[in-house]
């Protein structure tokens, strides 16, 4: 399972929880796409962000010495 900080789950709030909440009350009290069209185009522009601005940050080094003996990771 995939694991996320406070802050991501902060922006997936407010990026996409909120914004669906809103649309899903407009939906149900009008029928009518267009009084959801804000709340549309923030979700994608949130997904958008996520797919161009959200990498795995795979730079680290990691250092574990045991007994004065260095080990890496097998990968590196």
């Amino acid at each position: 399972m995939a694991k996320i900080d406070a802050d991501g789950v902060n922006k997936i709030q407010n990026g996409l929880k909120t914004p669906l909440i809103s649309i899903y009350d407009k939906l149900t009290n009008s029928g009518d796409f267009s009084n959801i069209k804000d709340e549309f185009d923030h979700m994608m522009s949130f997904i958008n962000d996520m797919q161009t601005n959200w990498k795995d940050d795979k730079s680290q080094e990691i250092k574990v010495i045991i007994n004065d003996v260095s080990y890496k990771p097998a990968d590196q």
